[in-house]
């Protein structure tokens, strides 16, 4: 039994270094590729970056980019917390973050039907050295890990039986990427086999709504702003 004990406890601590290591390369690979640019960071992402830390929050009454709103969002924070990170690199925070969220997620989906660590550690690493992935975010500066994060934390919730919690992360995915609808047909087959509830679904147009709001109260307080200078004049 002692043997049997102090076996697993070595295990686990082979597994921690591993998953440890496993991070600190996926990290060293992304940094690698930090200064690459692309015709989209060129042409788009550097221009809409500067122009939130030029304007901060008013930037967004105007529709100056075609980014999700959580993508902006999280640009604008990025220039309220950490101002001094070169543009380039700051734009592809976002989608690194993301990369490690889907491989966490990913890991906990795998764990849901597998014990040996050694397969869950697998499951942690794999997403993590990827090159569809790694190369996404870290040199393209794109965010499909953006949505397929929330997606993938959403199958897990699933599995869970936390219906609502899955549907809010399902909503998160949508509002990032459209592309998030492929997954429609599986909710629709669970909906008719009553395993979900048909008013979970409104949690996914809702949390959208709520990702876009902030541009338009914005542009409604630019609207009566000017009617009340108009009265006053």
């Amino acid at each position: 039994m002692k043997k049997s004990k102090s076996y697993q406890s070595n295990q686990k601590l082979i597994v921690f270094g591993l998953a440890l290591l496993a991070v600190i390369l996926a990290l060293w690979l992304r940094y690698s590729l930090r200064m690459q640019t692309t015709n989209d960071y060129l042409c788009c992402y550097e221009v809409w970056y500067d122009y939130i830390r030029q304007d901060g929050h008013y930037a967004f009454i105007n529709a100056f980019s075609n980014l999700a709103m959580p993508i902006l969002y999280i640009w604008y924070l990025l220039t309220l917390i950490a101002p001094q990170i070169p543009t380039l690199i700051a734009t592809k925070i976002p989608a690194v973050i993301c990369d490690f969220i889907l491989a966490f997620y990913f890991y906990k989906l795998i764990s849901t039907k597998f014990t040996n660590p050694f397969i869950r550690l697998a499951a942690f690493v794999v997403p993590l050295f990827t090159p569809t992935i790694f190369l996404n975010s870290a040199w393209w500066g794109q965010y499909d890990s953006c949505y397929m994060a929330p997606v993938m934390a959403g199958l897990y919730y699933l599995l869970k039986k936390r219906e609502s919690v899955a549907f809010l992360a399902f909503g998160i995915a949508f509002s990032v990427k459209f592309q998030m609808v492929f997954i429609l047909p599986f909710l629709i087959i669970l909906l008719l086999r009553k395993e979900v509830k048909w008013t979970s679904f409104l949690l996914i147009p809702g949390v959208y709504l709520i990702s876009v709001s902030y541009t338009h109260l914005r542009a409604h307080e630019t609207v009566l702003d000017l009617v009340c200078r108009l009265l006053l004049e």
